[in-house]
C-alpha cells in the first residue's frame, strides 16, 4: 500500500481592512479571516484573479472586491501545510466551524460548512409546482 500524499495544505483568506484579534490554529492575526479554504498546489491564489467578464461572482470574490474597493489587498496564510487530503478535510472543517459562517454569525464567506460535503438540492414548493404542471 502506497502511502498517502501529503501535499495539501489549509489556507485563510483575511481581510485588512477589519482589524481586531482573531486566533486560528493556536495563531494570532489581527486582521478578519473572510475564508476558509482546502488545496493543493496554487489553489489559493485562484480567489485572488480578476474573474471573467460574465463569470458569477461567489462570496469570497465579492470580500475581494470589495477589500480591493477600499484599497486593501487580500492576505493569504497557509495556516497548515503538509498534509493527507484527509487531514486538510478536517482542519477546514475545524476553522469553519470555529470561526463560523456570516449566515450562523461568524466571519467567514464560506457557503460550505467545509469537510467531506456533499450539496443537496432543496426544491422550493414553486419550483417542485412548475415541473408537475408540465
Amino acid at each position: 500500500m502506497a502511502p498517502k500524499r501529503k501535499d495539501y495544505y489549509v489556507y485563510m483568506i483575511c481581510d485588512p481592512s477589519v482589524t481586531g484579534t482573531w486566533v486560528v490554529n493556536r495563531r494570532t492575526y489581527n486582521m478578519k479571516p473572510s475564508y476558509i479554504g482546502k488545496g493543493v498546489g496554487d489553489r489559493w491564489k485562484a480567489h485572488l484573479y480578476k474573474p471573467r467578464a460574465g463569470t458569477k461572482l461567489t462570496p469570497i470574490r465579492k470580500a475581494i472586491l470589495q477589500m480591493r474597493l477600499a484599497k486593501f489587498e487580500p492576505f493569504v496564510v497557509l495556516v497548515k501545510e503538509n498534509l493527507t487530503e484527509e487531514e486538510a478535510f478536517l482542519l477546514e472543517e475545524k476553522l469553519i466551524h470555529k470561526l463560523g459562517r456570516i449566515r450562523t454569525g461568524g466571519t467567514l464567506v464560506n457557503q460550505a460548512p467545509g469537510g467531506i460535503w456533499i450539496p443537496t438540492k432543496v426544491r422550493t414548493k414553486r419550483k417542485s409546482r412548475k415541473r408537475n404542471k408540465k
